[in-house]
């Protein structure tokens, strides 16, 4: 095992799992290895029709009529790199330590969202006290819109209790979470020749923290499509040849560029630049600080959007409400949002993904279809098919016995939270009406995101619970 990580099983298990490349719809060498896993310790495997996995350690003696317990996680990583050439199908995660933490450096994200999960899991099948049938479910492309979660077979449902294990903030017992949609927009951009006379520049804006679009969308990080659509819309003598922006639909753009044609006299043009650039600094404050926007030369475009294309694409962006849009002040959590998650062009074609979050489902749809209806309006083509729910808090046995655990372990009483990000916990409820779940995990910083950080001594604690936990079930009526 590299000297990064600290000793113990799961360690062990998390740098295996950074070994071996996992991004979003690529966990078929991950879920092989697990499956091997699971015949060395002669636990049973099957695999269900959506890919997902599920490893159980079948009841000791005397322990038959105990509680089923299902452990949690995914296999899948958001990718996201600040640095040149990195390949994610095939490159490992390059984990460094600095003290108590855990990340890559600023290179890469590290996958501790949700290989740490995944790690506790097969940790605690090791380590449990032999009691009720023990199960370890991992599911596949959760970052993606939680496929695994939405097509998995009901069977591997078949438990008293549900341990998710995909939260990152220790001492917190998450009972309820945000349901989702995203929403996929196509402008066209009638490309003409690019006017004579003009010359080719590269508009970016970098530098940003980015982050998690449900836990980190309210903490004003700002987001480089806005800015650079701001920064486009200050130029209108600029033709717009092609644009970039942004990872995936559950990840804070972090940066975003445009290739642009502008005029003989770039100096008014970077002027302008320079005065957008000092309006968000100060705007964002130290969580801006990092803003950068530059203005280089490149290649002249071939071709432009037309001026209507361009002024469409941009107004409605500029138009688009964007971040926290209410707040939950029972739960202290953004209660809707929506995240302007990645742009890009090919040609003909602007393609734009937004990712809208809501505590309540009904309202999530309203805000989903006032969103429709606005790009609709511009002219654009818009596609909402990947849709999941929210999880209802409830109160139940697993949570008090939770509760009783960890106050018997750390001596202080946990916080029962609903967080804003999305969880498959929803799924779960409406595939297995009743049952009860529970989701909790390690500190974990800037998840989804090159910042992407772990505890150690986080994670220690947090095994120490759950095995505590498991150990608890064996004997409580749930």
């Amino acid at each position: 095992m590299s000297g990064v990580f600290p000793e113990g099983k799961v360690w062990e298990f998390f740098s295996t799992i950074c070994s071996i490349p996992h991004p979003s719809g690529h966990e078929e060498a991950l879920a092989e290895r697990l499956e091997r896993f699971a015949a060395e310790h002669d636990f049973l495997c099957r695999r269900d029709g959506a890919g997902n996995l599920l490893i159980t350690r079948p009841a000791a003696a005397g322990f038959e009529s105990a509680p089923k317990v299902t452990m949690q996680g995914h296999l899948d990583m958001v990718p996201c790199a600040s640095v040149p050439g990195v390949d994610f199908l095939t490159d490992p995660i390059a984990a460094v330590r600095d003290g108590d933490r855990i990340s890559t450096g600023g290179r890469t994200t590290l996958g501790a969202d949700n290989g740490i999960g995944v790690s506790l899991a097969l940790s605690a099948l090791l380590d449990a006290e032999p009691g009720g049938a023990l199960a370890a479910l991992f599911t596949v492309e959760e970052e993606t819109g939680l496929a695994g979660a939405k097509f998995a077979d009901p069977a591997v449902l078949d438990c008293d209790a549900l341990i998710n294990l995909d939260s990152e903030e220790e001492g917190t017992l998450v009972v309820g979470c945000a349901g989702g949609a995203r929403m996929k927009v196509e402008f066209g951009t009638a490309p003409e020749p690019c006017p004579a006379g003009m010359t080719g520049y590269e508009l970016a804006v970098s530098g940003l923290k980015g982050g998690h679009s449900g836990s980190d969308i309210h903490r004003g990080r700002g987001n480089a499509i806005v800015i650079l659509a701001e920064a486009l819309a200050a130029l209108p003598t600029v033709r717009v040849g092609s644009v970039k922006g942004g990872v995936v639909s559950n990840v804070i753009p972090g940066s975003a560029s445009a290739t642009i044609a502008v005029p003989e006299n770039c100096a008014v043009v970077a002027a302008a630049v320079a005065k957008v650039a000092a309006k968000w600094l100060s705007a964002l404050g130290a969580e801006g600080a990092g803003l950068k926007i530059t203005f280089s030369p490149v290649r002249t475009p071939e071709t432009v959007w037309s001026d209507t294309a361009q002024n469409l694409i941009i107004g409605t962006l500029l138009k688009t409400p964007y971040g926290a849009l209410e707040f939950d002040e029972k739960w202290k959590v953004p209660a809707m949002s929506n995240n302007i998650a990645t742009i890009a062009s090919n040609g003909a074609v602007c393609h734009i993904l937004l990712s809208q979050r809501a505590q309540n489902d009904r309202c999530r749809q309203q805000l989903t279809a006032e969103l429709t209806a606005l790009y609709e309006t511009a002219g654009a083509e818009v596609g909402c098919g990947e849709k999941y729910p929210g999880w209802i808090p409830v109160e139940s046995p697993l949570v008090v016995a939770a509760e009783a655990v960890y106050r018997r372990v750390f001596g202080a009483s946990p916080e029962v939270v609903v967080m804003h990000a999305g969880l498959e916990c929803g799924i779960f409820a409406q595939k297995r009406p009743g049952l009860q779940m529970l989701s909790f995990g390690p500190d974990m910083w800037n998840v989804h995101s090159v910042d992407e950080a772990v505890s150690v001594a986080s994670v220690e604690r947090t095994r120490l619970f759950l095995t505590a936990l498991l150990n608890e079930l064996r004997r409580v009526r749930i």
